[in-house]
């Protein structure tokens, strides 16, 4: 529950936005522990429980959703696919790397998420004949992530090579800039080559 009508800055509550980033006393319904939470918080979790003014600690709401859960049958029962079923196809990351399967990475883990590699790394892994290592990066020399051609990797022992290739081109491009051979279109917003405008 809610402690008291004011934010821990004494700004009353009602006054506050529902995307304040103000913090709030609150007590748990569950341990009566107090804490605090970040106003917008507790106004998502009191909307997600009806606005029924009950407030959980972390541990006493994993406890009530789980009583929640008892009897309920899992979504995915009678679903199950033999591993072999199991296997996708190769596909695009969210961050537009080029995924593909890799079995060798099933050894170690039970995750049917742990079979998929990104390409590059493989590729690299192939070129070389040994697995990277952990502190190894692959760098797309054109900025493709999909370019995925061995003269187009590079590898780098270690993040901060990888993040100084990075910014050597950005300094490399503003001295295109400052040459004039690069320009910035203000109404686009982004630089071009001189020729392409």
């Amino acid at each position: 529950m809610l402690i008291g009508d004011y934010a821990l800055d004494g700004t009353p509550v009602r006054e506050l936005s529902k995307a304040s980033e103000k913090r709030v006393n609150v007590k748990c319904d569950g341990c009566e522990k107090k804490y605090t939470i970040i106003w917008h918080n507790y106004k998502l979790s009191q909307k997600r429980r009806g606005n029924n003014g009950l407030t959980f600690c972390k541990p006493c709401a994993l406890k009530e959703s789980g009583k929640k859960s008892i009897g309920r049958v899992p979504w995915n029962k009678g679903h199950e696919k033999p591993q072999e079923e199991r296997k996708r196809k190769d596909y695009t990351s969210v961050d537009g790397y080029l995924m593909t399967y890799s079995p060798d990475s099933d050894k170690d883990s039970k995750s049917k998420w742990a079979s998929y590699k990104k390409l590059h790394r493989v590729l690299m892994e192939k070129e070389l004949g040994r697995s990277l290592r952990k502190n190894e990066r692959v760098h797309h020399l054109d900025g493709v992530k999909t370019n995925n051609t061995v003269e187009n990797l590079w590898l780098a022992d270690g993040h901060s090579r990888h993040r100084k290739a990075h910014t050597s081109l950005q300094d490399v491009g503003y001295e295109l800039y400052r040459k004039g051979l690069v320009i910035f279109d203000k109404k686009e917003g982004i630089y071009k080559i001189k020729g392409d405008v």
